[in-house]
C-alpha cells in the first residue's frame, strides 16, 4: 500500500508558502513506458531550471571530474 499522506503534506506546505505546484502523473502502459514518461518530464524540468539559473544544462561538474572532460 502506498502512503499518499507525505506527498500531500509537502504539496500543501509548498502551496501555503506561495510556491506554484505542478503535478506530473505517469502515462498508462507498461512499466517502462510509465517510468520513461516521468523521466522525460524530470529531464525537461531540470533543463528549464538550469537555464533559468544561467547554467548549461548539458554540463555536470561531478561527472566531468570522473570522465576527465573540462568545459
Amino acid at each position: 500500500r502506498s502512503d499518499h499522506g507525505l506527498p500531500r503534506s509537502v504539496r500543501r506546505a509548498a502551496e501555503h508558502s506561495g510556491v506554484r505546484v505542478v503535478e506530473q502523473h505517469d502515462r498508462p502502459g507498461a512499466d517502462l513506458v510509465r517510468v520513461a514518461s516521468l523521466a522525460a518530464m524530470l529531464d525537461l524540468a531540470t533543463a528549464y531550471l538550469a537555464l533559468g539559473h544561467g547554467l548549461d544544462p548539458g554540463r555536470v561538474p561531478g561527472l566531468d571530474d570522473i570522465t576527465g572532460e573540462r568545459a
